[in-house]
């Protein structure tokens, strides 16, 4: 008995300093999780836990290094939802392969969330310009996503594609049973074109734009005969009554369409129809897009002015849209531009961006034109819409370029 006590006593005491020690180190722990042993399995959601605080306060502190450090040690000894997402997107930066490597985890291992892992981690691909992957993922989802088939998906589709400039990955789509139906006549007709010359690509392109019955095919088939720099047959299949788009698609198809045909004065004064209006977010896109594709110095003096003077509400809401605006005054390689940019992301979003400055010179004095996945890693979140533009502008597709 009175060994027996002393052990107890022993045993309660060194429970106790234990308990001391790992409330000290920080550990949130309950006495309970220490001297009863089928407690004992939850002290790695504590361990977990822990170290998700450390990468929070590391974070804070502006200690990248240690923040992903820490976070990777609680998703390696519990792994969740949240956690792995977060490290997957802290990541995509300076370890893209990791980063990939996360999401993938993440989608296999969370199927009720896939459709919005696959949404962050598109924009990550993005980002970089992996357009095999892709490509790879938008297919997925067009074949198993639990939505309706999305306009997005199908976009990033088709522009991965002509990027990469093979039509294998359509091919191999449209022999899926499981691909919707209505999708597959777009598809087929996108990969038919590879195999024809110019002339009768054209003609393809118009004659489905003029029977199309979809608001994203018709955007899609516009878009492409402006691509094949066919300008003159977008502008009367604009003009048909009923067509089938939305007004912010059909001021974009406009405004490329007058920049192609040399109608200056007619672009410009859309362009400050636009300016005209309240600043809106949706309107920085359109703009941004427009100039990332058709530059014009003059009238991103006329943009720039309308945001000093009617700037988007603050707050880190509008940061895309300030972020998308950064990247219109690098395309034009405007130095008081940007550096008045950076001053205004950060006016409107109270944060210092020494990022965006350190940019500055990369795009002002390249020894070669910067590519998007150099910089947009870095610019997130950022509008799709405007990244796609940036890859145009930098990238030239290698099916049917510009």
């Amino acid at each position: 008995a009175l060994l027996g006590g002393a052990a107890l006593g022993f045993a309660l005491l060194a429970s106790l300093l234990l308990f001391v020690l790992l409330r000290g180190i920080g550990y949130e722990i309950g006495y309970t999780q220490i001297i009863w042993p089928p407690a004992w399995r939850e002290f790695r959601q504590v361990q977990a836990d822990y170290y998700v605080g450390r990468a929070r306060a590391s974070g804070a502190a502006g200690q990248l290094p240690e923040a992903l450090l820490h976070l990777s040690n609680a998703y390696e000894l519990k792994p969740d939802y949240r956690t792995g997402m977060q490290l997957a997107q802290l990541w995509q930066v300076g370890q893209p392969l990791l980063s990939d490597q996360t999401y993938a985890r993440v989608f296999n291992d969370y199927p009720a969330q896939r459709d919005e892992v696959a949404r962050t981690w598109y924009r990550a691909l993005l980002a970089r310009g992996d357009f095999v992957a892709v490509q790879k993922l938008a297919g997925e989802r067009l074949l198993h996503s639990t939505e309706a088939p999305s306009a997005a998906w199908l976009h990033a589709l088709l522009f991965s594609t002509r990027q990469l400039g093979d039509p294998a990955g359509l091919a191999r789509l449209l022999e899926e049973p499981a691909l919707p139906r209505p999708l597959a006549p777009l598809l087929e007709l996108e990969r038919s074109l590879y195999g024809l010359p110019a002339a009768a690509r054209v003609e393809a392109l118009a004659a489905a734009a003029a029977r199309s019955s979809d608001a994203f095919a018709t955007y899609h088939l516009l878009g492409r005969l402006l691509a094949e720099r066919r300008a003159d047959l977008v502008l009367p299949l604009l003009a048909r009554p009923g067509v089938l788009l939305g007004d912010r698609e059909k001021a974009l198809l406009q405004l490329d369409t007058l920049a192609l045909l040399g109608r200056d004065a007619e672009r410009a004064t859309l362009v400050r129809q636009l300016l005209s209006r309240p600043t809106h977010p949706a309107i920085c896109e359109l703009l941004s897009s427009h100039l990332i594709a058709r530059p014009d110095l003059a009238l991103l003096r006329d943009y720039a002015a309308k945001l000093a003077r009617e700037p988007l509400p603050p707050g880190d809401a509008v940061y895309p849209q300030m972020l998308a605006f950064f990247t219109v005054c690098a395309v034009h390689r405007d130095a008081d531009l940007l550096r008045a940019a950076v001053k205004q992301v950060e006016a409107a979003t109270d944060r210092d961006f020494r990022t965006l400055a350190a940019l500055i010179p990369l795009f002002l004095e390249p020894s070669s034109p910067p590519r998007p996945g150099a910089f947009l890693p870095a610019l997130q979140p950022f509008p799709l819409e405007v990244a796609y533009a940036l890859h145009l502008h930098y990238t030239p597709p290698a099916a049917f370029p510009l």
